[in-house]
C-alpha cells in the first residue's frame, strides 16, 4: 500500500478528524460539511486527479470536493448513440423482424 502523496500532508483535511471526511453515503448534511472542508483547499484538482486514478483510487468518502457516488459518475464512460448520418425516410427503412 503506498503512504499519501505530499499535497495531502498539507491539505485542511489532514488536521480534521478522519470521521468528517468519509460520512455515510445518505449522510447529506455530513457530505456538506466534508465538501467545506475541501472547498477552500488548493490542493482540490490534485486530490481529485489522485482519487480518480485506477492507480491509486480512493473509493469512500470526500475527495477533491467530490462525494463517492460524483466520483462514480465522472469514472464512468459516456456512450453515445451510434448513429452515421441522418435517418433514412420512413418509406426506404427496413421494417422490424418479427
Amino acid at each position: 500500500m503506498s503512504s499519501a502523496p505530499d499535497f495531502m500532508r498539507d491539505a485542511p483535511c489532514a488536521r480534521v478528524n478522519p470521521e468528517v471526511m468519509f460520512p455515510a453515503p445518505a449522510d447529506h448534511k455530513g457530505l456538506d460539511e466534508a465538501k467545506q472542508v475541501c472547498a477552500p483547499c488548493e490542493f482540490r484538482e490534485q486530490c481529485l486527479s489522485y482519487a480518480l486514478s485506477p492507480d491509486t483510487r480512493i473509493a469512500d468518502g470526500v475527495a477533491g470536493g467530490k462525494s463517492e457516488r460524483e466520483r462514480q459518475r465522472m469514472r464512468k464512460p459516456k456512450v453515445r448513440p451510434y448513429r452515421i448520418g441522418p435517418l433514412p425516410p420512413k418509406s426506404k427503412r427496413h421494417a422490424p423482424a418479427a
